[in-house]
């Protein structure tokens, strides 16, 4: 299962999202979908159901979701921002 690292926070400000790693002061820059799916980790959800629901949400080809799951999920981890947690 993939978690936050706790040292990281997530503000929306003007539809834009800031993720910030207060220890380190990295900050990565998303949109509202980069949101939903820092929300579904955040409520412990594995990447499939982040894939159906984004699927639902935005009414986008389940492959489509799976593409953008799996890429925003590289991106958290090539910038720390997520681990895997129990």
């Amino acid at each position: 299962m993939l978690k936050i690292k706790e040292n990281v926070v997530c503000e929306v400000v003007d539809n834009e999202v800031v993720i910030v790693d207060i220890n380190n002061g990295r900050f990565l820059n998303t949109n509202m979908t980069g949101y939903c799916i820092i929300k579904a980790i955040e409520n412990h959800c594995d990447i499939g159901q982040i894939s159906r629901e984004l699927s639902e949400r935005f009414h986008i080809a389940l492959a489509k979701s799976e593409s953008i799951v799996a890429d925003f999920i590289e991106l958290l981890e090539t910038n720390e921002i997520i681990e895997s947690g129990d």
